[in-house]
């Protein structure tokens, strides 16, 4: 936001600037024509005038872009860094998940996995998807939240797991 205010501060002051410029240079044009510019000491000053003056308009002239690529383009860097951290935070969420699976048995990751790829899946449906019997279920998920990796929550006459936080 700070950018666009600068923008626009230099956008207007280039403009009254240059604006004062060009008034400038059509005053010694017409000086010019007036003396008739020939090589006398007046005419030399005018012309002298007349090149500074348009060094003068080069100069307003990049003020007033760099106002403009300060008011609109730079929100597109601001855009662009903020993709780039919201893809470390999912890569460094993926990194933290694959370090949790290696610390778990595989009847544990088969779970987990399941969980993740179907957030509030129900407990019933986990034994159903991994083939395992519901007292197997029932005390891996024991164990994996007395770790705190999942929470189940209860949804009717069934319980709704979830992987926690942490994860």
């Amino acid at each position: 936001m700070q950018n666009r205010k600068l923008g626009a501060l230099l956008i207007g002051f280039g403009t009254v600037v240059g604006a004062l410029s060009l008034f400038s240079i059509f005053d010694l044009g017409r000086q010019s024509i007036a003396y008739g510019c020939n090589p006398s000491m007046a005419c030399q000053g005018v012309a002298s005038s007349l090149g500074v003056s348009h060094v003068i308009v080069g100069l307003i002239s990049a003020l007033i872009s760099l106002g403009a690529y300060l008011m609109f383009f730079s929100r597109s860097e601001e855009i662009v860094l903020q993709k780039l951290e919201e893809t470390k935070e999912i890569k460094l969420g993926e990194e933290k998940f694959s370090v949790l699976l290696s610390a778990l048995t595989e009847d544990e990751k088969k779970i987990v996995g399941l969980i993740k790829s179907e957030p509030g899946i129900s407990q019933h449906m986990v034994t159903l998807k991994t083939g395992f019997s519901k007292a197997k279920v029932s005390g891996l998920m024991q164990n994996l939240e007395k770790r705190n990796l999942v929470k189940r929550e209860d949804s009717g006459k069934t319980l709704s797991v979830y992987l926690t936080a942490a994860n």
